[in-house]
């Protein structure tokens, strides 16, 4: 009998000892903000996404970009409109505004942006990417 609870115990010390965290499983399960697909099953994105469509004249030059910031899962809402000077906001994943891109202090840097992946365009795009 003890030597079955010993057992158990040196196979289960490792797993307790390694362990993972929440960020691991997540990474591990390739969920982003803890579902599968942010676009549909995040609502605050969602609604953005619904409000972009149905703003006819501008939906054009909209998409959104997720990036890695700080360990984090963000997302940029951006537009490549020509006839403005954007400044793109930054949002967590509960749709909260924490920085902009830009050059500042506290800016999500131009580079960490252009990293990013595109996970929304319109289906009228007229922005050209490479």
């Amino acid at each position: 009998m003890k030597k079955r609870v010993y057992l158990k115990l040196i196979f289960l010390l490792p797993l307790i000892l390694i362990g993972c965290n929440e960020k691991e499983i997540e990474n591990d399960l390739n969920l982003v903000c803890s579902v599968e697909k942010p676009t549909e099953d995040l609502s605050w994105l969602k609604s953005e996404i619904e409000t972009i469509n149905n703003s006819t004249e501008f939906s054009k030059y909209n998409y959104i970009v997720q990036i890695m910031h700080n360990d984090e899962t963000k997302f940029v809402l951006a537009n490549c409109n020509p006839a403005i000077n954007s400044v793109f906001e930054v949002k967590n994943c509960s749709g909260i505004t924490t920085n902009i891109v830009g050059s500042g202090a506290e800016d999500v840097p131009l580079e960490t942006f252009e990293q990013g992946t595109i996970i929304w365009k319109s289906n009228q795009i007229e922005c050209q990417f490479q």
